[in-house]
């Protein structure tokens, strides 16, 4: 991997994520002195999700045309107004556009991973996805930390940080990224952009690459981890009286913990076990997790150990669900694949947090938790039982 490309990257997605982490831990004390509702925290988080699902798959088909660089310049504006329109929120529904505003723009999650997958070959694609789950782990290190210890001045000095990270980034991206699309050699495209978003080509995209059943997988592991990425602050508020900078503190460990699987033990736990045998370790794993979180009540014995357990759960599955649908996919169409892929998670984070707020409102705070180790469990039986192919091996 080339450097001169790869740091400059890596330090746009980094900063990018930061921006956007900062404001986690603040949602539920910021929504509830609008709506105090469980609901109204995870629907500002499904609104978020189901603006991604629309748009990503353009933003993507977008970039593999003009290339990553223009796409992520788009986002990071985007991101820019979303983050002054919650600095400045006065009401819930101001917070409800901050958050739609961010979804629209929200493009630099497909585009920074396909930024990744042009400076690898596919042999070394799940070096590339750990290296974007690292930029990923080390912004839910400092993120939420940066966010928690702003509030105590006020919500919307996080807001306004957020915003100047973004300025920022912009700079960064004049002065030092450079342009990843054309490094492989991928051919230009001549489709019509809009014959490219039709449900009928994106069915065939899928179907020709074989690739429908991983990213039926990644669907399935964002729909349950968005039970606790977006019940997580509630609950720390509620059952430990956890503020915002205990939140941050708690999601900077679980970051930690990201970093290390992903940028030291991926690689080589992938070519030892394989995708296949990864995927269902880690479905196993982030269980343990999940029934940690939902059965022990205490911090140090529950929540603590949890979160531990599940860093490097959703290390192993994130790397692994990305990457083998990234491999199958020829470079000219990286940014179609990875789009769509983020589509989906979207999906996911649109549906999952809606049952999440319910479940948490109306049945039990650790009714998301419970849910998400029944979606897991159903994702080994689809991957073990081969319903669902993945290769075993590189």
């Amino acid at each position: 991997m080339n450097r001169s490309y790869l740091v400059p990257v890596f330090v746009v997605v980094l900063i990018d994520f930061i921006g956007y982490t900062m404001l986690i831990p603040i949602y539920p004390y910021v929504s509830q002195a609008y709506w105090n509702s469980g609901l109204g925290v995870t629907l500002l988080m499904a609104s978020y999700a189901l603006m991604q699902f629309i748009f990503i798959p353009a933003w993507g088909i977008l970039s593999d045309r003009m290339g990553r660089r223009p796409v992520m310049v788009l986002a990071i504006i985007g991101s820019m107004m979303s983050y002054l329109i919650f600095a400045l929120s006065t009401s819930y529904t101001m917070l409800l556009m901050s958050r739609i505003v961010a979804g629209i723009f929200m493009a630099n999650i497909a585009v920074a991973q396909s930024m990744f997958a042009d400076l690898t070959t596919p042999e070394k694609r799940t070096k590339g996805m750990a290296l974007f789950g690292v930029a990923m782990g080390l912004s839910f290190i400092v993120g939420p930390a940066i966010g928690g210890m702003l509030s105590k001045i006020s919500y919307a000095t996080v807001g306004y940080t957020s915003a100047g990270l973004c300025v920022i980034n912009l700079f960064l991206c004049f002065g030092w990224l450079k342009e990843t699309r054309w490094l492989q050699g991928a051919e230009a495209r001549y489709e019509r952009f809009l014959d490219e978003l039709t449900p009928s080509a994106l069915w065939r995209f899928l179907k020709q690459h074989q690739i429908m059943g991983l990213v039926g997988l990644y669907l399935l592991f964002v729909f349950a981890a968005s039970f606790l990425e977006s019940t997580f602050s509630l609950f720390m508020k509620n059952q430990h009286q956890a503020t915002s900078s205990e939140v941050g503190a708690l999601l900077g460990g679980l970051g930690c913990v990201m970093i290390f699987v992903q940028g030291f033990a991926m690689y080589r736990v992938t070519q030892w076990l394989g995708d296949r045998t990864v995927i269902i370790v880690g479905c196993a794993i982030s269980i343990v997790g999940f029934l940690l979180f939902a059965s022990v009540s205490a911090f140090w014995t529950g929540v603590v150990p949890g979160l531990l357990v599940l860093g490097v759960g959703h290390g192993m599955l994130y790397t692994a669900l990305v990457a083998a649908a990234s491999r199958r996919v020829p470079a000219n169409e990286q940014g179609r694949a990875l789009g769509l892929n983020a589509a989906v998670s979207s999906l996911g984070r649109a549906i999952g947090p809606v049952w999440a707020g319910f479940g948490y409102d109306q049945i039990s705070v650790v009714s998301p938790f419970f849910s998400s180790a029944v979606v897991l469990i159903g994702m080994i039986v689809l991957v073990g039982t081969g319903i669902i192919y993945v290769k075993p091996r590189l």
